[in-house]
């Protein structure tokens, strides 16, 4: 693989809106039910769990996930992150996708041994990649180890 300058992803917008549609549609439910008599608690958590949800994915429509890629790192901003967060290909190992649940998965890595892990290590040795990126979590893994693997190796 041959080393572009830089190269930028951004999430899907569509598949965020896909995400807004059915969070909106479950928040609905729950206040349909609550209207016809049914008070439980349990419905209305998920209704005040599906409308934060709503708000994720508002921010994500606004605020896209933003993947940059360059001989040095990667960095990713967007999304609900405040500062743009910057990585070291030379700090991650091999990236990979890891299962979350009911079918969905995101792209994760795991630290290099010298390199300095958020919050001292404590929530563990590996990272992840939020969002939903177009061509999904498989493509993208194997994009970033290609671009690491080429950016380590022009060093």
């Amino acid at each position: 693989m041959s080393l572009p300058e830089f190269e930028e992803l951004t999430s899907s917008r569509g598949k965020a809106a896909i995400g807004l549609i059915g969070c909106l549609a479950f928040v609905a439910i729950s206040l349909f039910a609550e209207q016809s008599g049914d008070t439980s608690w349990k419905l209305q958590a998920g209704g005040i769990f599906f409308g934060l949800c709503a708000l994720t994915f508002v921010a994500m429509l606004i605020r896209p996930h933003r993947l940059r890629l360059d001989p040095e790192g990667f960095t990713l901003s967007g999304g609900l992150t405040r500062t743009p967060r910057k990585i070291g290909w030379r700090h991650v190992g091999e990236f990979y996708v890891r299962p979350l649940s009911h079918g969905a998965s995101m792209v994760a890595f795991k630290y290099a041994d010298e390199a300095v892990v958020p919050f001292g290590g404590v929530l563990g040795k590996s990272g992840g990649i939020p969002g939903v990126w177009p061509d999904g979590p498989d493509a993208l893994a194997y994009m970033l180890n290609d671009y690491r693997d080429a950016a380590l190796s022009h060093r």
